[in-house]
């Protein structure tokens, strides 16, 4: 009986613990459950966030939070042990948005790696038909912001491997996805950012030919009727860089009808869009384009009010962020231009001069903004000059800008526009000043004029012509400097034949 009353309690007993251990397995399954669902909200928080999120933040300038979204991702993502393929991309997505954030902030030494990471995170085809085009688009964005910055620092080998990897993703997704708006348009976006750094290096013909790829699939995507307003700021953008590209060629009449169709497009976006700071910018933008041309025309009284509409809004968005490094040097590049248009004072001239050196010596020092400062010492010699100050002194003072530009160039010496800005700098100190050194200065000038790099941009590239004629004319040369200049004139009259011309198709 005590044996079988024993027999009877084990029995009991191990079904009261199959009952517990079947209770508690479905506990665990259920907290496992709960674990996973939990995972899964977390990792659609990611998602979101890293996406339509941070989209919305960019628009309205809020780059403090768009960091935010970018650091407490990215925190969440390293927390686990093994990647799998979509926790790479989210991964990849967080660096480049905290490289994006960087890179706003001028922050471009400390933007690298993030992104080189973002890329190596990236590197190689799609991992599945089902991340094909989040990969292509995550692929794009950091090959994107990496050649952004390289361009930003003038460092053009990397910058164009950075930028052809984007175009060469992009394509490959518009290949397997004709009919993908994002894919296009990123197509579009990477021709025209090659576009851009084909024009700083001289290469007039391959950036023209990109601007106008890109202008063609922007066009395309519109047509379809599949396009926002969004779209069409990128196409105003991107006509404008024509339109520079058109000026740089001497081809002013068309570079007016082109930047005159830049400016419509991005005051009609602003006007739909008040708030949006990004449209408000690329007005600001517009507009200065479309003063410049007109100076360079000779119309110095119809450039006079579209620099003053630029300078009013780089003040308007500086009132926003005053921060804003890339918004301080649009606002000084506006003022200079508009300081061609009527005699200012001595005194502004130097306070514009102390902002933008203020601004060149801040946390990320830029060259990019020597060819204005440059200008800017030109107009203040003239100024002294006037006011009967000593050559001598004022000399100095124009050698110190030309050991600066020459010091950038020994180190980014494919930057064609601070060689132009140099070489210019040179010309007028040789034409404005008397010195025994005028013929040296003049032959140092045609001599790289003539040289290897700039010789092939003669009746090729306005700015390169201009100046090679003002060499010879200081050389004694008049024929050869007269033969330059009629090329210049022919190129500026130039107009399409064809009645309906539309100068940005």
């Amino acid at each position: 009986a005590w044996a079988g009353r024993l027999k009877g309690g084990a029995v009991a007993a191990l079904a009261a613990l199959a009952v517990l251990a079947a209770g508690m397995a479905w506990r665990a399954q259920q907290a496992e459950g709960q674990a996973r669902q939990r995972r899964q909200q977390a990792d659609d928080l990611v998602t979101y966030m890293l996406g339509e999120f941070a989209d919305k933040l960019r628009p309205i300038g809020r780059l403090e939070l768009l960091d935010s979204v970018g650091a407490k991702t990215l925190g969440h993502l390293s927390a686990k042990d093994e990647a799998t393929p979509m926790e790479r991309l989210q991964r990849a997505k967080a660096l480049t948005v905290i490289g994006e954030v960087r890179v706003s902030k001028r922050e471009l030494d400390t933007a690298l790696e993030p992104l080189q990471q973002a890329n190596s995170l990236l590197d190689g085809e799609p991992p599945s038909a089902e991340l094909l085009s989040a990969w292509r688009k995550a692929q794009g964005a950091a090959a994107f912001w990496l050649g952004h910055v390289y361009y930003t620092q003038r460092k053009f080998d990397p910058a164009e491997v950075a930028l052809r990897r984007y175009k060469a993703v992009s394509e490959a997704w518009a290949g397997m996805a004709p009919e993908d708006l994002d894919a296009q348009t990123e197509l579009a976006y990477a021709e025209n950012n090659l576009g851009a750094l084909f024009l700083d290096q001289g290469a007039l013909g391959s950036a023209e030919s990109a601007f106008r790829r890109a202008l063609a699939v922007i066009d395309r995507v519109l047509a379809r009727g599949v396009g926002d307003d969004s779209l069409r700021g990128e196409k105003a953008n991107m006509t404008s860089w024509l339109g520079s590209t058109l000026v740089q060629r001497g081809r002013l009449v068309q570079a007016e009808a082109v930047l005159m169709q830049a400016l419509t497009q991005s005051r009609a976006l602003y006007a739909a869009h008040p708030g949006d700071q990004a449209w408000l910018e690329s007005k600001a933008n517009a507009a200065h384009a479309v003063g410049d041309v007109l100076w360079r025309s000779g119309q110095t009284r119809r450039a006079e009010p579209y620099f003053l509409d630029a300078v009013a809004a780089f003040r308007e968005l500086l009132a926003v962020d005053a921060s804003n490094r890339s918004w301080s040097a649009g606002a000084i590049r506006a003022e200079a231009g508009l300081m061609r248009t009527k005699a200012p004072t001595l005194e502004a001239v130097q306070r514009l001069l102390a902002q933008l050196e203020a601004l060149e010596a801040g946390r990320t020092p830029s060259i990019r903004w020597h060819p204005v400062r440059a200008e800017l010492v030109q107009l203040e010699t003239r100024l002294r000059l006037k006011q009967g100050d000593s050559p001598g002194l004022v000399g100095n003072r124009l050698q110190q800008m030309l050991a600066l530009l020459n010091a950038g160039l020994r180190e980014y010496p494919r930057d064609l526009p601070l060689r132009e800005a140099a070489l210019d700098l040179a010309l007028f100190r040789a034409e404005a000043i008397p010195a025994s050194d005028k013929p040296a200065i003049c032959q140092a000038a045609w001599a790289d004029l003539s040289g290897p790099v700039l010789k092939p941009m003669l009746k090729v590239h306005a700015g390169i012509t201009r100046l090679a004629s003002r060499a010879l004319s200081c050389l004694n040369k008049p024929q050869e400097a007269q033969a330059l200049t009629r090329w210049l004139e022919i190129e500026h009259r130039q107009r399409a034949d064809t009645e309906g011309f539309d100068p940005a198709s």
